[in-house]
């Protein structure tokens, strides 16, 4: 029985995907390299942005710099959450489900977009990247979030659109679910996650 629901952040709840690939297009103009693919940088999507710009850039830490800036620059005028998000999260909370955020985002911009969403009010846990030594895949983030909501991981749901997502709940021993309409839906499919939804308000139905 699941008794509680962990949401990746960013392309599982709130739509930020072209502010992200815009981001990294940014970054790298700045600093005069050549640009990845899209598919390259979507890859990265769901990681750490510290580690992800430390293996494109001898200066990571400048080019996180270079990132933020220009993210944040845009963030409010260019995110959303997803249609039904709001009426998926208040029926699991209607119904005495448990919900919590674990993200690779740092803590304030996770908060500034959950504020700018109106989505925050729902969540009793945030777990982001200030918050664990190691990050997704590994099991650190999703175990810390169900010992916050005071649940066992076999009766948590990690709900993601990237590989990490499905892989830190497995490893920590939760449910894991993809969202398929992300943009790595494709590997997602190959990561076997115990469920698949296309639409926000299909959990509903996965924690009867």
């Amino acid at each position: 029985m699941i008794h509680a629901v962990l949401f990746d952040l960013d392309g599982t709840l709130i739509d930020t995907n072209e502010l992200i690939i815009d981001s990294f297009k940014h970054t790298f103009e700045f600093f005069n390299k050549s640009i990845p693919t899209r598919e390259d940088i979507i890859d990265c999507f769901g990681e750490p942005l510290h580690g992800t710009m430390s293996k494109f850039f001898d200066d990571g830490e400048q080019a996180v710099k270079v990132y933020r800036e220009f993210n944040l620059k845009y963030h409010d005028e260019r995110i959303d959450s997803y249609g039904n998000a709001k009426e998926m999260l208040k029926a699991l909370k209607d119904k005495g489900i448990k919900l919590g955020i674990v993200t690779s985002k740092n803590k304030n911009t996770a908060i500034r977009g959950l504020k700018k969403c109106d989505l925050i009010d729902y969540f009793e846990v945030l777990v982001t990247s200030d918050d664990v030594e190691k990050h997704k895949p590994n099991k650190e983030p999703v175990l810390k979030a169900c010992e916050s909501l005071g649940v066992e991981p076999k009766n948590t749901l990690m709900v993601g659109d990237s590989i990490v997502d499905i892989l830190s709940g497995k490893n920590a021993g939760s449910k894991t679910c993809g969202v398929l309409y992300s943009l790595m839906s494709e590997k997602l499919l190959k990561e076997e996650a115990d469920y698949y939804i296309e639409d926000l308000m299909d959990l509903v139905d996965v924690v009867k």
